[in-house]
């Protein structure tokens, strides 16, 4: 079945829904037949051909997305302190901490790297919230590119150490769980200010 291969086959038609059904996706599966249904995020259950093409659609979102983007835009709150671009920022760390790791893995072999997550957030959010909108933007677009290229290319030698991190939750290699995360949280930003301009 289509749906068990790829939920976002271009054939399904699959789309968010609105209203009442908000936070709920539809798909076709026939002439007047649609299945409603909702996306759980399971990081650790991840098969490498289910993450190279997730990261890809993720990856393009968020590529279409930056394009239709104004430096105004860019520059939108989005809670907490941080701006959109400041977003973009943080996801262009996150993507280049996953890219270093695989570097020194390639060279050393795999070992632990643990991190506070928060702690370096809240760290970052004054770097991230420095850099000119712009640059931001490019910088997330260009660290989902190299992070994805490694990714689609682990050597086998090193997927007995990975996937041990991924199943205990140390390591994602769908990186477009993070990316779709954010490019909501810039989606509904942006909806916000159409709806209420300043």
């Amino acid at each position: 079945m289509q749906m068990q291969q790829d939920v976002f086959a271009p054939s399904l038609g699959t789309h968010k829904l609105s209203g009442i059904l908000r936070g709920l996706r539809a798909c076709s599966c026939g002439y007047n037949c649609r299945i409603v249904f909702s996306i759980e995020r399971n990081p650790v259950v991840v098969t490498s051909m289910s993450y190279i093409e997730a990261n890809a659609q993720g990856r393009a979102r968020l590529r279409a997305l930056v394009s239709g983007l104004t430096d105004e835009e860019l520059a939108l709150p989005v809670g907490d302190g941080w701006t959109v671009a400041a977003i973009l920022a943080h996801l262009a760390f996150w993507d280049h901490r996953v890219l270093a790791l695989i570097v020194r893995w390639k060279k050393a072999g795999v070992g632990p790297s643990p991190i506070d997550v928060d702690g370096v957030n809240d760290a970052a959010k004054p770097l991230c919230l420095a850099i000119p909108v712009r640059e931001a933007a490019r910088l997330a677009l260009d660290a989902a590119e190299a992070v994805d290229a490694e990714l689609e290319n682990l050597p086998e030698n090193l997927r007995p150490g990975i996937d041990k991190l991924v199943q205990e939750g140390k390591l994602r290699l769908n990186r477009s769980i993070h990316r779709n995360e954010h490019a909501d949280q810039i989606e509904r930003a942006l909806a916000d200010r159409r709806r209420c301009p300043l």
